[in-house]
């Protein structure tokens, strides 16, 4: 069972700004695409779902951060997915205990927009409009 943050930190968060730290393990997912999850704690999870979305920023064991989102797996339960680039690049394996920090997703896009994408949209009004049409 993950341990999670203290409950003075989960209720004290903020909509866009908290971040949640807690300790879980990699478990295997019956979900053959990503192979592996945790299992983030229900008062965590039912804090992040008060805010902009499920779409939030995932750090483990202090790596690079990455988009994804809260997966509903039952009933009041959430997982977060971790595919095998991500257990590679860490060196951990389904049963290692990992160090989770998420923060809500804030970004427009629900992923980082790459710079030279945004100078494009920036410079051509008819492609910003199409591209923005995709989305709806």
């Amino acid at each position: 069972m993950p341990s999670v943050c203290s409950p003075r930190d989960v209720g004290s968060m903020k909509t866009n700004t908290a971040k949640f730290d807690f300790t879980a393990p990699l478990e295997r997912s019956t979900n053959r695409l990503w192979g592996a999850h945790v299992t983030v704690p229900s008062p965590v999870a039912e804090r992040v779902l008060t805010t902009v979305s499920r779409r939030i920023v995932c750090t483990l064991n202090d790596g690079t951060p990455f988009s994804c989102a809260l997966i509903p797996k039952r009933s009041r339960q959430y997982v977060i997915t971790v595919n095998k680039r991500v257990r590679d690049m860490l060196r951990i394996s389904l049963g290692d205990s990992v160090r989770v920090r998420i923060r809500p997703d804030t970004s427009t896009y629900g992923l980082p927009m790459p710079a030279e994408l945004q100078e494009t949209l920036d410079q051509d009004p008819e492609g910003r409009a199409l591209f923005h049409a995709l989305t709806v």
